[in-house]
């Protein structure tokens, strides 16, 4: 779905004038003319970039969280943990995003020139640079979507903690006549993570896509890019503003369940590790 999105958005720079196609007209076309593996292509990068990314990121909001849960309001605390936590591993891991997005946005039936080869062509062409471009719109997307992010699991976790937690004391008291207290069990935990990544990264991933367009365009392009609201300018009045959310539906169902994948992933080996 990442492949699909990324697809989807760059093919305006090669074009506005033609009508794009739906992201299963993509897929389509893309399994038809390059293969089925075409699906999967950066998927090494992807894994690659993960790793480091993800385990900064996810590390310094618990430590973020911790320290400003004494010194802000906990319904507005994961606004600012998650949006720093954000900032730092964006800039930190930019480079493996840049050359991550140029293998996906290949085309052709001989399939990935490899990460290696891809690097050393964005190195030969535009400098060392070159793998911290697209950083500002990069950033402009990545820190409020963690924001949002977190602001909306942490609230949909909470929400399903107290709901599950109500439901056992009712399970309880029909059963043996008594509430008993309990931690959560591995199930319970893993559900309510699973819940929480999906509506946050699925509301956050819609509301930020523009951004993603900008910063997919800027990293792919040889063209050195401008301003990032002056791209998202210039995007509205050759292209119109639904270009703004061209590969949205993709990007949804990947966001969607990988940030619920790795949120209920993290949680589940602190309660195992902890």
């Amino acid at each position: 779905f990442q492949l699909c999105a990324c697809n989807g958005q760059v093919g305006g720079v090669v074009s506005s004038n033609v009508s794009r196609p739906s992201s299963v007209a993509l897929m389509q076309n893309m399994v038809r003319n390059e293969g089925i593996a075409s699906l999967w292509r950066g998927t090494g990068i992807a894994i690659v970039t993960a790793f480091p990314s993800v385990g900064i990121y996810l590390t310094m909001y618990d430590q973020l969280k911790a320290k400003l849960v004494h010194v802000m309001n906990k319904d507005t605390m994961p606004l600012v943990a998650g949006g720093s936590a954000r900032a730092v591993a964006v800039v930190l891991t930019n480079p493996l995003e840049v050359i991550r997005t140029r293998i996906m946005a290949e085309r052709g039936s001989q399939g990935s020139s490899g990460w290696f080869a891809v690097t050393r062509t964005a190195l030969h062409n535009d400098g060392f640079m070159a793998l911290w471009r697209g950083l500002v719109p990069t950033l402009y997307r990545d820190v409020p979507f963690s924001a949002l992010y977190w602001l909306l699991a942490e609230a949909t976790r909470t929400r399903a903690t107290i709901l599950l937690s109500h439901r056992q004391k009712l399970h309880d008291i029909a059963d043996i006549g008594q509430a008993r207290g309990g931690e959560e069990t591995v199930g319970q935990v893993i559900g309510v993570n699973l819940l929480a990544g999906v509506v946050g990264g699925s509301c956050a991933s819609v509301i930020t896509h523009p951004f993603d367009v900008i910063k997919t365009r800027a990293q792919v392009g040889r063209k050195r890019p401008g301003a990032t609201m002056v791209a998202l300018r210039e995007m509205v009045s050759s292209e119109g503003w639904t270009s703004l959310w061209r590969g949205v539906g993709p990007r949804v169902l990947k966001i969607g369940p990988s940030c619920a994948i790795v949120l209920a992933s993290y949680e589940f080996f602190k309660k195992r590790w902890a």
